[in-house]
């Protein structure tokens, strides 16, 4: 999967470290060439079992653990590389987790790179490079789901989580994986939703495939347009600084970030249901 470049490279916490490659123990189903690299993950606790809940060991290359006090991300790579190349893929899975999870939670904190570590021969882990990121604690209770089946047993749930299903399918579908990229990486605002609605544009064939959609109404998309690029309506916030437009806003900041959250959970919604069928 060749890696997209995203314009705040160098400046988000998932890009503040120098990467190492580990070799641990190969899980089930990878080959003599696969080398898995091991990243802790640093983060508000909630946040990370969440993340661990949507992204369990199973099907796929990619994985959240916890492991002692530390939840690690798992990425399975072909063979040995370059710390950029594992450095870039790496902060762009976490990008494509991170997105996911905020498109349906928008109080979700995106955890960020903690440090590289590596897997000793006694199952516990080593953390060989650190990094330090700002981390502001928060409290939450999410229930603890389980299926009971008719003889009073758990029943293990033993294919991808939805979220997992979503994550293959940004696979498949380079404009869907580079929105959630930057909707991941990105702070949310006016410029950057900006970039996201290019890249959803491009997966629908141009802004009226999109609006066609009915993922949020017609004209939401067109507000939202005409105050991001009217420096009257919101000074140099704007995404497109020309002359013209709107001298007021046409909508919120806050309520763009809540239409790309629903532009988002509608095309998720559609792509699954055309690999479906």
């Amino acid at each position: 999967m060749a890696p997209i470049s995203t314009a705040n490279s160098g400046r988000c916490p998932a890009y503040s470290v120098l990467l190492r490659r580990t070799k641990a123990p190969m899980m089930p189903g990878m080959s003599d060439e696969e080398v898995e690299e091991i990243i802790r993950l640093d983060g508000d606790d909630m946040d990370l079992k969440q993340l661990a809940r949507s992204f369990p060991t199973g099907p796929g290359p990619v994985r959240v653990e916890k492991h002692g006090d530390s939840h690690y991300l798992f990425r399975q790579s072909e063979g040995s590389r370059e710390d950029s190349e594992v450095l870039v893929d790496g902060a762009d899975t976490l990008a494509e987790m991170n997105a996911i999870m905020l498109a349906g939670d928008p109080a979700f904190r995106p955890p960020t790179i903690g440090g590289i570590s590596q897997k000793l021969p006694d199952g516990t882990f080593r953390t060989i490079r650190n990094a330090t990121v700002q981390i502001q604690s928060r409290t939450a209770m999410f229930p603890n789901v389980r299926l009971i089946g008719p003889d009073g047993k758990v029943i293990e749930n033993k294919g991808p989580t939805e979220d997992q299903i979503v994550l293959e399918l940004a696979a498949k579908h380079e404009p869907f994986r580079r929105a959630l990229i930057i909707f991941g990486t990105s702070k949310h605002d006016w410029g950057n939703l900006y970039k996201v609605l290019d890249a959803m544009r491009d997966g629908h064939g141009g802004l009226s495939g999109l609006k066609s959609k009915n993922f949020v109404p017609a004209r939401d998309i067109d507000n939202f347009k005409e105050t991001a690029n009217s420096p009257g309506a919101i000074g140099l916030e704007a995404a497109r600084r020309g002359s013209g437009g709107s001298s007021e806003p046409k909508m919120t900041l806050v309520e763009a970030q809540e239409m790309f959250r629903k532009l988002f959970q509608g095309w998720i919604q559609e792509l699954r249901d055309r690999d479906n069928s």
